[in-house]
């Protein structure tokens, strides 16, 4: 009784073992080695790279992708963090041509009717980052939805969605921006895995938070719960060709601030140089 009329945060590792240091074993020791801190690696630049080179790919091959590195990548997903590490996602893993078929069908379907009402001109601005050469095939199917396609001729499809509920409880609407958040990020871990294993992967989200008749249909195939929700799908296979390197991005200076919106951030060596003068 005496130790729990001690505030919390006073309570010492001694206490803590005057109980038989049940929590320290169970707590604080438990899989002590995994939760250690890890020093910077030696290979971050690989880290860098995989960022920097990871394209959408919409064309593979035919070559089959052996299934540990599919584990791998779906392994990655893990280790994204959640709030209260709630883990609130869960992924289907398709491989069957006639499910992938489905995929590919209700995302034309839905690419038809999203691109092709845009007109010519404006998408052709959208798309300003595609080399003239080739963007008039580019544009034809987007509008037709072909280019959406790309799911059946992937190896593997990963279904990716996540709960309206937690602990049985259902999820407040200020909480779900922060569960999309964590699933986006357990995705990019897996992109960027298959991106560091030298396989392709695009992201479709088409058949399923554009229309939610086609999210019905995905959903009942596959056998989705009603507390469950599909956000997308991400295709793996091994690239039909290598890629070129991906449009460019804005400059950091013109995406980032220092300290408070509109004040322009200063890359090192021209504030180094401001410094100088």
């Amino acid at each position: 009784m005496q130790l729990l009329s001690q505030p919390f945060l006073l309570i010492s590792f001694q206490h803590l073992k005057s109980l038989g240091g049940l929590l320290i074993k169970k707590t604080f020791d438990r899989r002590k080695k995994d939760l250690l801190f890890q020093s910077m690696p030696d290979k971050i630049m690989d880290v860098i790279k995989a960022i920097k080179t990871r394209r959408s790919i919409r064309e593979f091959s035919d070559e089959p992708v052996p299934q540990e590195l599919i584990e791998r990548i779906l392994d990655s997903a893990r280790y994204a963090p959640s709030g209260e590490n709630s883990q609130l996602w869960r992924f289907v893993l398709v491989k069957d041509k006639e499910s992938k078929k489905l995929i590919a069908d209700l995302s034309q379907h839905r690419a038809r009717v999203t691109f092709g009402q845009v007109p010519f001109e404006v998408e052709q601005e959208r798309l300003w980052y595609i080399p003239k050469d080739v963007r008039p095939d580019v544009l034809e199917r987007t509008c037709d939805g072909t280019l959406f396609r790309y799911a059946e001729q992937a190896d593997t499809c990963i279904i990716c969605s996540y709960s309206h509920t937690y602990q049985d409880a259902p999820i407040a609407n200020t909480a779900y921006e922060s569960i999309v958040a964590a699933l986006s990020m357990a995705i990019q871990n897996m992109w960027l895995t298959a991106t560091a294993l030298g396989l392709g992967a695009g992201f479709l989200v088409m058949p399923c938070v554009t229309d939610g008749r086609l999210e019905e249909i995905l959903s009942d195939y596959f056998g989705f719960p009603r507390s469950w929700r599909a956000f997308g799908v991400l295709c793996i296979g091994v690239p039909r060709s290598k890629r070129h390197i991906g449009p460019s991005r804005f400059p950091l200076e013109s995406i980032c601030f220092t300290e408070r919106w509109g004040m322009p951030y200063k890359r090192k060596a021209f504030a180094e140089l401001e410094d100088e003068k």
